[in-house]
């Protein structure tokens, strides 16, 4: 496999200063070849994981067609390599789990419930790279190459159980964060699971149908001792992290296609992939360019969140 990622030049270099601590990756020589550079993930703190983002959109940041049978972000990738290497590298650094080191893909339920037959693996995703993913894990971090733990976030509780990643042989570490409605709503889901699937761990955190966001990721830092979380979607399931002010780090391909929208039927039926909420100008979270990169059709771009106030730096 031959690098098909090329770094853009960014005033300044791509060492920005952030609000929050950063670290550097050390990779492979081969994935640092493939990625045409170093890799950061922001640090834990003793309240929160490093959390990141990843989306690929389209030019003007729909996720999905939302069209039956074409919901999935490969109609809008179109099975990119460059999209695709970086979604497997970012899993893979998601399954650490050595020296202090503990990570998970964290997804609402609409991601579970549209890709219900996918496993969710760097190799699944880009298998063309799974030997440089698996060495990485092996020769550099010291651990077997496996799946991240998956967390799923609803304050609903529906979530297809009978999906391939609660499957027994599929050997994934599975949690969902829920609230004292939905919990009611899982338990009801789960008590007759076909033979063959694992229920996950629940964990409760919100009441009614809202889940503390902040709260859950508190317990997962001190509880569950994960330092890096790395999401995918929803898009209302990111727009509610943002809101909370809980994203450090955007990873954001763009595709170069344009989906449209007609909002005279009322509504806007593409998605964002910031949906559900409306911010101010006000309120509305800001971003420094921190890295760009190009395969001569996509960019792959990283935006590190602006400090706002006094109350993000709490968060």
């Amino acid at each position: 496999m031959e690098p098909v990622i090329r770094s853009l030049e960014i005033p300044g270099g791509i060492k920005q200063k952030t609000w929050f601590e950063l670290e550097e990756i050390e990779l492979t020589p081969e994935l640092q070849r493939f990625y045409d550079g170093s890799f950061y993930w922001p640090k834990a703190t003793k309240d929160k994981p490093g959390i990141i983002g990843n989306f690929v959109t389209t030019r003007e940041g729909f996720v999905s067609f939302n069209i039956p049978g074409k919901l999935h972000a490969g109609f809008i990738s179109e099975s990119n390599p460059g999209d695709r290497f970086i979604m497997g590298l970012t899993r893979t650094l998601a399954s650490v789990d050595q020296d202090g080191v503990k990570g998970a893909i964290m997804n609402g339920a609409n991601t579970l419930n549209v890709e219900k037959d996918v496993i969710m693996t760097a190799a699944d995703i880009y298998p063309d790279a799974e030997q440089q993913y698996r060495e990485y894990l092996e020769k550099k971090v010291g651990q077997q190459f496996k799946q991240a733990p998956l967390i799923f976030v609803t304050g609903s509780g529906r979530l297809e159980f009978d999906a391939e990643v609660f499957k027994e042989s599929a050997e994934i570490e599975t949690f969902v964060l829920t609230t004292s409605d939905g919990v009611r709503e899982v338990k009801e889901r789960t008590k007759d699971l076909k033979k063959g699937y694992v229920p996950p761990q629940v964990i409760v955190v919100g009441q009614g149908r809202a889940v503390n966001l902040p709260k859950a990721m508190e317990i997962l830092r001190k509880e569950y001792g994960f330092t890096r979380l790395l999401t995918e979607g929803g898009a209302r399931f990111f727009n509610n992290l943002h809101k909370d002010s809980l994203i450090q780090l955007d990873l954001q391909s763009i595709a170069p296609m344009i989906a449209g929208n007609d909002r005279s039927k009322g509504k806007d039926d593409r998605v964002s992939m910031a949906d559900g909420y409306q911010f101010s100008p006000e309120e509305a979270p800001r971003f420094d360019l921190f890295s760009s990169k190009t395969d001569g059709r996509f960019l792959y771009l990283q935006y590190a969140r602006q400090l706002k106030n006094v109350s993000d730096q709490a968060r």
